[in-house]
C-alpha cells in the first residue's frame, strides 16, 4: 500500500510537471508562429548584411542595419522582429563557442566578422590590431593544410 501511495505521488506530481511544460510549449508554439511571419523582414536584413556590410567597420555596418535599412522595412511594413540580432539570426551560441574555442573573441563584432567570414561570399573588412581574427583564422583551417602567404 505504501509503495502504491508512492507510485501515484510520482505519477501525479509527473502528470503536474507535464501540465506546466504543455502551457510552455504553447507559449513557445505562439512565439514561433509569431517569428515566422516576421522570417521577411529578417531574412532581408541578414542577407543585406551577408552581401554588402562585410567590407565595412562597425560604426558603419550598424548605421546600415539600424539606421537605414531596418526604418526602411519598418516603413515599407514589411514583418520583422523589433529585437532583430544578427548574432542570433546567423549563428548558434554552439557555433559562437565552437569559435571561441578556436580564439575568436566573442564581442559583436568579432562574432559578425565570424559570421562574414564563414557564411558570406565576400571577405570582411577585419581591422585587427590584437591579431585576434588572423589566429583565429590560422586556428580554424589548420586542419585545412592552409597556407598562409605574405606579400614577401
Amino acid at each position: 500500500s505504501n509503495e502504491m501511495t508512492r507510485k501515484l505521488n510520482a505519477a501525479s506530481q509527473l502528470i503536474n510537471g507535464l501540465a506546466g511544460e504543455q502551457k510552455r510549449w504553447g507559449e513557445e508554439m505562439e512565439k514561433i508562429k509569431e517569428d515566422k511571419i516576421k522570417l521577411v523582414g529578417d531574412c532581408l536584413t541578414g542577407s543585406a548584411f551577408l552581401s554588402y556590410c562585410g567590407p565595412f567597420n562597425s560604426v558603419l555596418r550598424q548605421k546600415m542595419i539600424f539606421d537605414t535599412w531596418k526604418p526602411d522595412i519598418v516603413e515599407k511594413e514589411l514583418p520583422c522582429k523589433e529585437d532583430f540580432r544578427l548574432e542570433t539570426f546567423l549563428t548558434s551560441e554552439v557555433e559562437i563557442s565552437q569559435w571561441a574555442s578556436e580564439s575568436l573573441p566573442t564581442d559583436e563584432l568579432s562574432v559578425q566578422n565570424g559570421i562574414l567570414t564563414t557564411k558570406a561570399s565576400r571577405w570582411p573588412l577585419a581591422i585587427d590590431p590584437q591579431m585576434q581574427a588572423v589566429t583565429w583564422i590560422k586556428e580554424k583551417e589548420k586542419r585545412n593544410q592552409f597556407d598562409i602567404l605574405n606579400f614577401n
